[in-house]
């Protein structure tokens, strides 16, 4: 039986919903379960607008309107005149708080049979390039703050390994706004035939990646999600290939500390040919590390998933599937028939 990995998010209504039915589909094809990102975490990184809300050293600078969101503008922030960034500090974020009391579900569902024992409690983290893109304008004002938020994050992880014991533990660390970004750069400067910025954002990359990969302690589960935004089930930019993903992989894998147990890469429901899955020949990760496939697609099930997988094992052959992103933003309805899907793949993929 092949591996299945949950992403993250879900529309269920709570953590106690999210692991019963994670664990009715699913509790013999995976070992990690996520709480689903429910309540208040549901538009991933947005709920952080509380930090800001009523924090003494920021105001709104500006509401922006997203054409692929229109209904939802987004509330930019500045620091109030006269306000030190050299003396600015985040408190306590919500991570751990949201940690604690998932946790608690995930222990009561064990006790019922409902989740295996011997599953991790996984706690899906945006990278802080996620909280200064979605809240921020001023290019000069993100590049002060990004490295005193991302110090409150992996605060954050530091207090989820306190509540959680580390043999039950999974840390995963979504990589979104900065791949996005990233690949459109690249993609401009091969038109360009100059890739000095872009190869200089990927160190940046790299470096912060790397650094928020070390701090998940020895003995909790490091996982990576690799993604290109998911709105409406489309990308903010579609991903020409897994190149990108895979000199990622292997400029963190090179540098860290501590082993990587999963890395997540998204497969586009119309890629089913050989140039999208080539560059899976050049990864470099070890037998420690499982790489993980986002080929389950609802809307072509089986049939789709059969033509991603025969392509994707011509170049690689142990790796786990999910889907491509979150199910946080698909209707309730829908799961059921997306969670049986993801056993039976498992089943036949095996």
């Amino acid at each position: 039986m092949r591996q299945v990995h949950l992403v993250g998010s879900s529309p269920f209504r709570s953590a106690d919903e999210a692991f019963e039915i994670f664990g009715k589909y699913l509790s013999e094809c995976t070992t990690r379960f996520p709480d689903g990102e429910t309540g208040e975490r549901v538009n991933w990184g947005t709920w952080q607008k509380r930090v800001l809300q009523d924090h003494p050293k920021f105001e709104v600078a500006d509401q922006i309107v997203s054409p692929r969101n229109p209904s939802r503008p987004f509330v930019k922030y500045k620091l109030k005149d006269g306000v030190d960034v050299r003396e600015l500090s985040f408190g306590p974020l919500g991570y751990a708080e949201a940690a604690r009391a998932s946790f608690e579900a995930f222990k009561r569902k064990q006790a019922e049979g409902r989740l295996p024992q011997g599953a991790r409690f996984q706690v899906s983290l945006p990278t802080p390039l996620c909280f200064i893109d979605m809240f921020f304008l001023d290019a000069s004002l993100r590049e002060l703050i990004e490295p005193i938020y991302r110090s409150a994050m992996i605060d954050e992880v530091y207090q989820i390994s306190k509540i959680v014991p580390l043999h039950e533990l999974a840390i995963q660390w979504d990589v979104a706004v900065e791949l996005h970004r990233l690949e459109k750069l690249y993609i401009d400067a091969r038109s360009a035939e100059d890739t000095t910025t872009a190869d200089a954002k990927f160190e940046i990359l790299v470096e912060r990646t790397t650094e928020l990969c070390n701090a998940v302690p020895a003995g909790a589960d490091l996982l990576i999600h690799l993604c290109y935004g998911d709105f409406g089930h489309r990308h903010t930019i579609e991903p020409p290939s897994l190149r990108l993903c895979t000199r990622v992989t292997n400029s963190v894998v090179a540098r860290l500390r501590r082993p990587l147990d999963l890395v997540h890469m998204p497969v586009p429901r119309d890629r089913q040919d050989a140039e999208y899955f080539a560059p899976l020949s050049d990864i470099r990760i070890s037998a420690k590390t499982k790489l993980c496939l986002g080929l389950i697609h609802l809307t072509d099930g089986l049939a789709g998933l059969h033509r991603r997988l025969d392509r994707a094992n011509a170049v690689v052959h142990d790796f786990a599937i999910a889907t491509e992103c979150g199910m946080g933003r698909r209707p309730r309805e829908s799961m059921d028939e997306l969670l049986e899907l993801h056993r039976i793949a498992a089943q036949i993929a095996g």
